[in-house]
């Protein structure tokens, strides 16, 4: 499986501050996610411009940030304090996690490699 960015990375060049453990875990669901986002059209780690890794980064801290608000597992909505009230999210709430990964890809992966067009020698296919 593909992983775009190491721990190494992660730590020394975007200066995460995620332990290890938790890091190798959301890397594995972050690197499928921009797999299924490029329609595979990255080649792999090695071949992918050094943008996919600092966004791989940054999608990691936010599947880690989602998954420390959970409270038994499931998302939180709201919280009040004074009367200690949680709101958990329903089913049908979307966005969140993937919402925020959608944005930090457009941010930092070409374009090129998010569109659906097909891409030969430079062109697009229906040109």
């Amino acid at each position: 499986m593909n992983r775009y960015a190491d721990y190494e990375y992660y730590i020394d060049t975007y200066c995460g501050d995620m332990i290890e453990v938790h890091f190798n875990r959301q890397i594995v669901r972050v690197s499928s996610f921009i797999d299924y986002i490029t329609f595979g059209r990255l080649g792999g780690p090695e071949a992918a411009p050094e943008e996919v890794k600092y966004a791989a980064c940054e999608m990691c801290d936010v599947l880690q940030a989602y998954e420390d608000a959970k409270v038994e597992g499931r998302d939180v909505q709201s919280v009040s304090n004074a009367g200690y009230s949680v709101t958990f999210a329903g089913s049908a709430d979307t966005g969140g996690a993937n919402a925020e990964m959608n944005r930090i890809a457009q941010r930092y992966i070409p374009a090129h490699l998010l569109s659906m067009c097909v891409y030969e020698k430079g062109r697009r296919f229906d040109e």
